[in-house]
């Protein structure tokens, strides 16, 4: 039993460290007003907060990274700013928090 309580706890931090974002301003917790700046809330409490954006399956995406300027607008909020217009729903966003 102990060791399927160590199991649980440990998926349980995992998961409560790294959460995953539709850049959708249709999605919970994402806003978009002009499809290049989206701001997402993660409430980790921190700005120490790592970022990564790829192309989704949607519309024929190849799940490549893209580039993209990242803010860390406050300890909940980071925004993620594409150089112009894109789809909503074909990006994704996975956020983990460091430390």
């Amino acid at each position: 039993i102990v060791a399927e309580m160590s199991t649980y706890y440990q998926a349980e931090e995992a998961a409560a460290r790294e959460k995953v974002f539709i850049l959708d301003a249709g999605e919970t917790n994402v806003a978009s007003t002009d499809d290049i700046t989206y701001e997402v809330t993660h409430s980790f409490g921190s700005r120490n907060v790592m970022v990564e954006v790829y192309r989704n399956g949607s519309n024929s995406g190849n799940y490549q990274t893209v580039y993209t300027d990242v803010t860390r607008h406050s300890d909940d909020v980071v925004r993620i700013v594409f150089g112009s217009a894109r789809t909503a729903g074909d990006y994704t966003a996975i956020l983990r928090k460091i430390g």
